[in-house]
C-alpha cells in the first residue's frame, strides 16, 4: 500500500459526493484489516499538506491501537517508530486540532506502555515542554500530560508527588490560560489516586484553582464547567482534600450562581455542586452553618422571572437557574433536618407573599410545593393550616404564573402530606371546581396552568376515598362539560384521566 492511495482515500471521505464517499468508505474497510496500515497512518499524520486528513488519520490510528491486544500484536519496531514519529510530530504540527489528536494518540500508548516503563521518553518530553520558557511549549506539554492523565491516571501515581509540586507552578502561569486550564483538567483524572500521602499537597492547590476558575468564568464560560469538574470528583473520591476549603468553596459557588450577568450553564453548574454536597456530606453543611446563607442565595434565583411566562416552569429545564434553584432547594429539604430548613425559608415564603412582584409569589408557592416531600412531618406538625391557606388564596390569585405555582403546591401537598391534608377538602375542592368551569379561558391565558390544575385535583381525589362521594356530581358534570367543549384532545385527556382518579 502506497501512502499516497491511504491519502487519497482519507481525502475521498471529505469529498462532498455520496458515491465517492461510499466507494472511499468501503476501500477504508478492507485496507483497516491490513496491518500495514499502521506505519501509513504515521506517515498521513506525520507529512500530508491536508489538516483535515492529518486529523482523519489520528482518529482512525487512536481507533486502531485502543484495545492492548491489538497493541500487543504490533512489533517492537512499528510501536517504537511510531512513538517517535508522535512525539516529532507533536513538535512540528502547527493545527491546534491536530496536535490534540497527536495528544490523544499517545494517551493510548501510554495507557498501554506507561504500566510496565516502556515509554521513558514520554514522561522526559513532558517534562521538558512543561518546564519550558516558551508558552507554547508549555500548552503542549500540558495537553499531553492532561490527555495521558485521563487515560493512564494509575500508571502516573509513583510521579504524583513531583506532578502536583509542577501544578502549583502551572497554575500560576501568566502567559496561558490553557495551561492553568490543563493543570486542572489533569488534577481532576489524578484525584483517584492522591492517596493520604498526597492530601495536603492537593488541599494547597484548592484555592489557586477557585482563583483561575473565576477569572476564566467572566470570558469562558464553558471552560469554566469544565474545570469545576473537579470538584464533583473530589465530592465523589476524597471530599478530605476539600474539607478545610469547604466554606470558601460553598461560597464561591453562591458567588457564581448568584450573579445573573454569567450565563446558565456555569449558574447551574455552580448550583449542582451544592446539591451534590448536600447529598454526600449533609452534615458538613449543618456544622459549618452554610444552611441558611445557601438558602439566601437560592431563594431570589427562585424569584427571578423565567425567559417566558408561557413556559411550563415546572417542566425539566435542567439549565435553568430558576428551576435548578427549586430543585436544589427540594434536595436540602431531602436530606437537611427540616428545622434548618423550613423556618428560614417560611419566612422569605411570608415576605414574598405580601410582594407585589407575581414571581416572588410563584417561588413562594413553588418553595413549599418543594419541600413538601422531604418535610413532610414537620409541614403537618407545625406549618399545615398556615401553609394550606396560603394555597387557597394563590389558586385565586389574579396572575396565572401565581395560580400556576399555587395548583402545583395543592398537588404535592395531596401527594405528600397524606392523611393531614385530605381534612382541608371542603376549602380546597370548591376552588378546583371553580376553576375547571374556567377552563377554557385559563387555557387561552397559559395551557400549563390546565396540567397542574388537573395534576392537584387527581392526586387530591385518589387520597380522598369516601371522602370524594359527596362532591363526585358537581366533578362529574364539570369534566363531562369539558368533554363535550371544544378544548384540545391534550385536556380531554387529562380530564378523562380525573374520572379515572374517581374510582382509586
Amino acid at each position: 500500500m502506497a501512502s499516497s492511495s491511504l491519502g487519497d482515500i482519507l481525502s475521498n471521505l471529505l469529498v462532498p459526493d455520496n458515491k465517492i464517499i461510499q466507494q472511499a468508505t468501503s476501500e477504508l474497510r478492507q485496507v483497516f484489516q491490513n496491518p500495514a496500515i499502521i506505519p501509513e497512518l504515521c506517515g498521513v499524520i506525520s507529512s500530508h499538506q491536508n489538516e483535515q486528513i492529518r486529523q482523519y488519520a489520528t482518529v482512525i490510528l487512536r481507533r486502531k491501537i485502543t484495545k492492548k491486544r491489538q497493541w500487543l500484536k504490533m512489533s517492537a519496531d512499528v510501536t517504537c517508530s511510531m512513538k517517535q514519529m508522535l512525539l516529532q510530530s507533536l513538535f512540528q504540527e502547527q493545527n491546534k486540532t491536530v496536535q490534540k489528536g497527536i495528544a490523544q494518540v499517545m494517551g493510548v500508548i501510554a495507557k498501554h506502555e506507561l504500566p510496565q516503563n516502556n515509554w521513558p521518553d514520554l514522561l522526559k518530553v513532558l517534562n521538558d515542554l512543561t518546564s519550558s520558557k516558551a508558552a507554547h511549549e508549555r500548552e503542549i506539554g500540558m495537553c499531553v500530560l492532561s490527555i495521558v492523565a485521563s487515560a493512564a491516571a494509575k500508571a502516573l501515581q509513583p510521579h504524583l508527588g513531583s506532578l502536583l509540586t509542577l501544578f502549583e507552578i502551572t497554575l500560576h502561569d501568566s502567559e496561558s490560560k490553557l495551561v492553568q486550564f490543563y493543570t486542572v483538567q489533569a488534577m481532576t483524572s489524578l484525584v483517584d489516586y492522591a492517596g493520604s500521602d498526597n492530601v495536603k499537597h492537593y488541599q494547597r492547590l484548592v484555592p489557586q484553582v477557585l482563583d483561575f476558575i473565576r477569572g476564566l468564568s467572566a470570558n469562558d464560560e464553558d471552560s469554566a464547567c469544565e474545570a469545576m469538574e473537579l470538584f464533583d470528583e473530589l465530592l465523589q473520591s476524597d471530599v478530605s482534600i476539600l474539607v478545610p476549603h469547604l466554606t470558601y468553596v460553598v461560597q464561591f459557588c453562591l458567588e457564581l450562581a448568584s450573579n445573573n450577568l454569567l450565563g446558565d450553564s456555569i449558574r447551574v453548574k455552580a448550583m449542582s455542586f451544592i446539591s451534590s454536597l448536600t447529598r454526600l456530606k449533609r452534615k458538613a453543611i449543618v456544622k459549618q452553618k452554610l444552611v441558611l446563607p445557601i438558602l439566601e442565595i437560592l431563594f431570589p434565583i427562585l424569584c427571578s422571572p423565567t425567559d417566558s411566562d408561557e413556559e411550563d416552569e415546572f417542566e425539566e429545564q435542567s439549565n435553568n437557574p430558576n428551576y435548578y434553584a427549586a430543585q436544589v432547594i427540594d434536595t436540602m429539604a431531602l436530606h437537611l433536618p427540616p428545622e434548618r430548613i423550613i423556618p428560614p425559608l417560611m419566612k422569605m415564603v411570608e415576605k414574598a407573599l405580601q410582594s407585589d412582584n407575581p414571581h416572588n409569589r410563584k417561588a413562594a408557592y413553588i418553595t413549599m410545593a418543594v419541600t413538601a416531600e422531604g418535610c413532610g412531618d414537620h409541614i403537618r406538625n407545625n406549618y399545615l393550616p398556615v401553609m394550606v391557606e396560603c394555597v387557597y388564596k394563590g389558586m385565586s390569585d389574579q396572575q396565572h404564573v401565581v395560580r400556576g405555582a399555587a395548583l402545583f403546591a395543592l398537588g404535592q401537598f395531596a401527594e405528600h402530606l397524606q392523611p393531614s391534608i385530605s381534612k382541608y377538602h371542603s376549602q380546597l375542592l370548591p376552588v378546583l371546581f371553580e376553576a375547571l368551569a374556567r377552563i377554557n379561558e385559563a387555557t387561552k391565558k397559559n395551557s400549563s396552568i390546565v396540567i397542574k390544575m388537573f395534576y392537584a385535583l387527581e392526586t387530591f381525589c385518589e387520597n380522598l376515598e369516601k371522602g370524594l362521594l359527596p362532591y363526585l356530581p358537581m366533578l362529574l358534570d364539570r369534566i363531562l362539560l369539558i368533554l363535550n367543549s371544544n378544548v384540545d384532545n391534550g385536556i380531554k385527556e387529562l380530564a378523562v384521566s380525573a374520572i379515572g382518579a374517581t374510582g382509586q
